[in-house]
């Protein structure tokens, strides 16, 4: 009996054990379940999973209730995550704990903080919002490595999401609206 009461908990924990490493992570700033996006299987990442999965981290809401519009972009470079939210009233600055083995990714934690960006960038930012919807659900790149930018926006109702791995690298003008895009955020 002992002998059977031993291998059922071995066997238990270790199931326990496999299945978590499987399953969602948990964002302990928040306690909640983060969701771990499954790219095994797609040939192109899902601009939206992504998205959705900073969202949950930031504890940002999935649509913002006012017709103001608004722009969420996060920078994946290879030692961090850096994010921007950005609206007519305010900015944001951003840091989240992306991970991404190229089978699972997830995105266990996102803080923000308000930022010191002017009216005037957020206004220049904001002025692309209607070009930048029509890449929506697109996912593309030019080159391995570098930054991979999940790029979120809000207008006239409307959602729109997209990414794009090294748009600077490109020559499309997919990419060169968004470089211009990550010029203005420098500016």
């Amino acid at each position: 009996m002992r002998r059977i009461a031993t291998s059922l908990i071995c066997v238990t924990t270790l199931a326990a054990c496999g299945q978590g490493t499987e399953a969602a992570r948990i964002d302990q700033s928040r306690g909640t379940v983060a969701p771990v996006i499954d790219l095994s299987h797609m040939s192109r990442w899902p601009p939206y999973e992504f998205l959705a999965a900073f969202d949950h981290a930031g504890g940002l809401k999935t649509s913002p209730s006012d017709a103001e519009p608004e722009l969420r972009l996060w920078v994946a470079g290879m030692m961090e995550t850096k994010g921007y939210i950005i609206s007519t009233g305010r900015a944001l600055d951003c840091h989240a704990l992306y991970r991404n083995d190229g089978l699972k990714a997830s995105v266990d934690s996102a803080h923000c903080a308000a930022s010191f960006m002017s009216g005037e960038t957020r206004h220049s930012i904001l002025t692309l919002v209607g070009e930048l919807s029509a890449l929506n659900g697109k996912s593309w790149g030019c080159a391995f490595g570098g930054y991979t930018l999940f790029v979120e926006g809000f207008a006239n109702h409307q959602r729109f999401s997209f990414l794009v791995s090294n748009p600077s690298l490109c020559k499309d003008a997919d990419s060169q609206l968004v470089t211009r895009l990550v010029g203005a955020l420098g500016s």
